[in-house]
């Protein structure tokens, strides 16, 4: 996967493509040659999905799952109106086209958390090689956690906006735990401070300060 993220990212691609490269193509009715699979949570969604098409009473379920794809829709409305089950082979493909939204879901978080953090793991990497040159004096050095600032952004990452550190040392969550950067779980940040965080380390140099 690692290995995959950072190919894109060398050549150039988009999110989304390398996100297709992960979680493969569609051939037919069903996605192959991916790189990963469900999550726990995703594969016991596709479950529940199967649980409720196999119940005429959870039936009306199946409309409330945002992934689903609705090209099934008027397949399952008529058979709940008409107080039937639908049959096993129709079952098996909408849970398989269920699961396929699902893994692409997965894939694109994927990709662009790995993405956003080697952008700004990259940026800190050249950042020190100019401090290890002697190019620029470490005490100089500030990095700056800058979050996106709008509707979507986590009530954490806003409250972290501009907080700073020294080149080297790490931000602190607002829950305690630690990251190098953005999305970074090197030191065992939790899923929900990383994945799909927009924000970006910005760095500042204080040339004053050493002219003092």
């Amino acid at each position: 996967v690692a290995d995959a993220i950072r190919a894109g990212l060398r050549s150039g691609r988009n999110p989304r493509a390398t996100a297709l490269d992960l979680a493969g193509r569609v051939q037919g009715n069903q996605r192959q040659g991916g790189l990963i699979g469900l999550h726990s949570n995703q594969a016991a969604a596709v479950r529940r999905m199967r649980i409720e098409l196999s119940d005429p009473s959870m039936l009306a379920g199946y409309f409330k799952r945002a992934s689903r794809d609705r090209r099934f829709d008027a397949t399952v409305r008529k058979t709940l109106s008409e107080g039937r089950k639908l049959n096993q082979r129709t079952i098996a493909k909408i849970t398989g086209r269920y699961a396929d939204r699902l893994l692409k879901v997965r894939a694109d978080a994927v990709a662009r958390t790995e993405g956003m953090a080697a952008m700004n793991a990259g940026r800190l990497e050249a950042l020190d090689q100019l401090v290890e040159r002697g190019d620029v004096p470490r005490q100089a050095v500030v990095i700056q956690w800058d979050a996106t600032g709008d509707a979507r952004t986590r009530q954490d990452h806003a409250a972290m906006n501009g907080q700073t550190v020294a080149l080297g040392q790490p931000f602190v969550f607002p829950d305690g735990s630690q990251a190098k950067h953005p999305c970074d779980g090197s030191l065992g940040a939790p899923g929900s401070q990383i994945i799909n965080c927009r924000c970006y380390a910005a760095t500042k140099i204080d040339w004053l300060s050493q002219a003092r």
